[in-house]
This record gives structure tokens, sequence and C-alpha cells, in this order.
């Protein structure tokens, strides 16, 4: 992928401070929540594109857990674009023109043995959106904060993970 579009998203990932990547409770206990996480990215995000360290970050819109439903002509339904309708954490684009559809990305931060099929799904929805041919996006990306790709590879079997990239697929990882 780009190299703007990698030190763009690698500067919003460091801004985000990590009393985001967990909730405190009234009783102590620390919760990951995700959706606090990319409410924080997606901040961090919009405060680098308004400052326009990044030109080419002007032209991409940021959607969080929109979906394609609808968008695709009934006569071009099926199994496969069926499988679109799902709300990926980020959606990264220009709106509206097919060209410029960049990345759809995932974002986990918590892995054990409950979140095993989640995080396979999450890399099934992916491969669905990198190989569908009317919407072409350029990349996916698996981010997961708060662990290593070591402990995503054990918990996933050493079987499917690649180092950095699979089939279109970024993986990140943020400890």
């Amino acid at each position: 992928y780009t190299e703007e579009f990698r030190s763009f998203l690698y500067e919003a990932l460091r801004n985000v401070e990590e009393k985001y990547w967990t909730v405190s409770t009234a009783y102590e206990a620390q919760f990951v929540r995700e959706c606090t996480f990319c409410y924080e990215l997606y901040q961090q995000m919009r405060r680098l594109q308004e400052s326009g360290k990044y030109s080419n970050s002007q032209f991409f819109d940021f959607n969080g857990e929109i979906d394609k439903r609808g968008y695709l002509p009934d006569d071009e339904q099926n199994e496969q674009n069926k499988a679109i309708e799902k709300n990926p954490d980020f959606v990264i684009h220009h709106g509206g023109d097919n060209e410029y559809n960049m990345v759809v990305m995932e974002v986990k931060g918590c892995i054990d043995a409950r979140y095993k099929k989640g995080i396979e799904k999450d890399f099934e929805m992916l491969s669905t959106f990198i190989s569908n041919q009317i919407l072409r996006y350029r990349f996916d990306i698996f981010l997961l904060y708060g662990h290593t790709q070591d402990e995503l590879k054990f918990l996933l079997d050493k079987r499917s993970i690649p180092v950095q990239k699979r089939d279109g697929i970024y993986v990140i990882t943020i400890k």
C-alpha cells in the first residue's frame, strides 16, 4: 500500500493514548472495548486529515461500520456480494467512486480462545472485500492492538496468519 497511507495510519495509531485501549469500571476492572479504540483512532485520523500534513488524505472519506447493502444493482447480487453486507470497522474511500476504494479495516483488541472464530471471520470478510471485482478495494487491514503478531499466530495455531500480508490483507499489530 502507499507509503503515505502507511505513515498516516501509523501516526494516527501513535496518537491514540492507551487510556482508549481499555475501559475502566467502578470496580477497577479493565475491559477491552474495540469501539472506544476505534472512535479515538477515527478522531486521530480526522485530525491528521484536517492538518493537511498528508496531502492524499484530503481526498478520502473515513467511515466507520458502514456496509454496502443496496450498493450493487439487483442483477449483480450473488453470494460474493451478499458477503459485503458486513460492517467493517473502517472503510476508507472516496464515496461514490469505485476507482478510489482504498481500505477496509477490521480492528481487534482482545485475543483469546473466545475470539478465535471472530478473528477468522474477520479475515474471511476482509478477503471478500479485497477480491470483489466490483468494489475494487486496494488492500485490507487487520489491526490488532494490545498484542503482538506472535500472540496472534499462537492463538490461530500459526496456520492462517501471515507475518505481514496475505492475499492483499495487511496485518498490523501494536502493543
